[in-house]
């Protein structure tokens, strides 16, 4: 049992490594989303609005792509 803990805690940390934009998108998403679901599923907005915070969230990517090394090598 303890021994597949350790494995999923070593994927869990390695999944930044492995995946560095799904995580900046994961990262960026959260912020949003975490305010429009409950809006969303409360019937206070639309889809609209929820649209809109998905596209937002993939323009965070647009700097990550255009400059990675800018920040530093933080993901490694």
């Amino acid at each position: 049992m303890a021994s597949m803990l350790q494995q999923g805690c070593r994927y869990m940390t390695d999944f930044p490594k492995k995946h560095p934009l799904l995580w900046a998108y994961l990262f960026a998403a959260y912020f949003s989303l975490c305010y429009h679901i409950p809006i969303y599923a409360t019937g206070m907005s639309g889809f609209i609005g929820l649209r809109e915070t998905i596209l937002m969230s993939l323009m965070w990517l647009v700097p990550i792509l255009l400059a990675p090394d800018i920040p530093g090598n933080y993901w490694h």
